[in-house]
């Protein structure tokens, strides 16, 4: 397959990824927005006014960087992509000799810290500016920081059961490798939405 095709059609279905999220959150925006002045029905037992608009209020300023934090994701995503950096971490992982497995395991491992890290400050901004504004910030940073640090070797442990399962479907499937790859993903991703 040509790689210029592959290149456009993950760009196109990139773009339209990007475009139904940010669809998806200004509908959700406005119709925040206009139901702001008046208590739903459904909820009238469970809120009073000024609740229901603090919740408001806190969905709009969620929403609103969450618009933000979403393109700058995206645009890092790119970055990565397409300024080599993705292609010179590979060219130096392949200098390493490491087996494959390994290597893509630590590939996938340094670009997954290296975004992790990059989304940080979109992180920290949500938790202790905005919900603390709002008062729903329970956490303090030692603790968010402790999470962080033992969320580490699950999401290490879930990376190389991937990587495995991924790898088994290229040995076993010959030429056919792309739809067992595309099969094992789907139910892993079912697996982690029930687990």
């Amino acid at each position: 397959m040509n790689p210029t095709l592959i290149i456009v059609i993950y760009l196109g279905l990139f773009v339209l990824d990007f475009l139904l999220d940010w669809f998806l959150d200004i509908l959700n925006i406005n119709s925040s927005l206009k139901n702001r002045d008046f208590v739903p029905e459904a909820f009238t037992d469970s809120f009073d006014e000024k609740t229901y608009r603090r919740s408001v209020d806190y969905t709009l300023r969620k929403g609103r960087f969450g618009l933000l934090s979403s393109l700058e994701g995206r645009a890092l995503v790119l970055i990565v992509l397409f300024t080599g950096a993705a292609g010179a971490l590979d060219s130096l992982l392949t200098s390493w000799n490491l087996p494959i497995y390994w290597h893509g395991l630590v590939f996938l491992g340094l670009t997954s810290a290296a975004l992790g890290l990059a989304g940080l400050p979109s992180s920290l901004y949500s938790r202790f500016v905005i919900e603390e504004e709002f008062g729903f910030n329970t956490m303090s940073a030692r603790a968010f920081f402790g999470d962080m640090l033992k969320q580490l070797p699950i999401g290490v442990g879930i990376l190389m059961l991937l990587l495995a399962g991924l790898y088994a479907a290229l040995a076993w499937t010959g030429r056919w490798w792309w739809l067992a790859a595309w099969g094992f993903w789907s139910i892993f991703q079912l697996l982690m939405v029930v687990l």
